[in-house]
């Protein structure tokens, strides 16, 4: 049996306070997975945003401009500029015609290398 199968029957299986100790642990292990994947991002990567707020931001991809803490300035390509320009109900149209555009305050967890 698979771990993820062994997981799945022991959650079946549990009850009110074996799922909160089951929800407590699954958020330290997210938790965890942010900061390996924020401790990978560095100056210079090309990177895709992933796993964002707003959701228009998501797939949007460029290269990590500086670090500042936990947050990057995100400089997106010309094809995610353009996307950009596009959606997000117009907020953005002032992108038209633009080859780039630098977000700052990208969270470095959602960043994952392209």
């Amino acid at each position: 049996m698979s771990t993820v199968s062994a997981a799945t029957a022991a959650i079946a299986k549990a009850s009110n306070d074996e799922l909160d100790l089951i929800i407590d642990a699954i958020k330290r292990r997210r938790k965890a997975l942010e900061a390996t994947r924020a401790a990978a991002v560095h100056e210079g990567m090309h990177a895709v945003i992933e796993g964002i707020s707003p959701q228009y931001l998501n797939g949007l991809t460029g290269v990590v401009d500086s670090i500042r803490g936990a947050r990057a300035a995100f400089r997106l390509d010309e094809t995610s500029t353009k996307r950009l320009a596009r959606s997000a109900g117009g907020r953005y149209s002032f992108l038209a015609g633009a080859t780039e555009h630098v977000f700052g305050g990208i969270p470095l967890a959602c960043l994952a290398p392209r």
